[in-house]
């Protein structure tokens, strides 16, 4: 799992960079107002799992380099061409 408190940025359970096992991981991003912005945590070139780059506020593949901005999971660097799909998660809390 990966979690970073201070940004209030996860992505819950996940197996960074293995493919195929990551169809229900969510990319959650909490912005300065508090609003919480939810997505699938796989990305949309090759399906590789998401990470967060608190450097640049986005969700980053390690797979081939993918770039997705934190508030609205859109595409900003490929080779992804579509944007992470919207996902509802209710209990989005860091572990204790």
């Amino acid at each position: 799992m990966f979690f970073l408190i201070g940004q209030k940025a996860m992505v819950k359970n996940c197996p960074c960079g293995k493919k195929g096992e990551n169809k229900n991981q969510i990319a959650a991003y909490k912005d300065d107002k508090g609003e919480l912005h939810t997505y699938s945590a796989v990305c949309t070139h090759l399906g590789c799992t998401v990470t967060w780059n608190p450097v640049e506020k986005s969700f980053d593949c390690p797979c081939h380099g993918s770039r997705f901005s934190a508030s609205k999971g859109r595409v900003v660097n490929g080779p992804a061409n579509s944007n992470l799909e919207s996902r509802q998660y209710q209990g989005c809390n860091a572990p204790s």
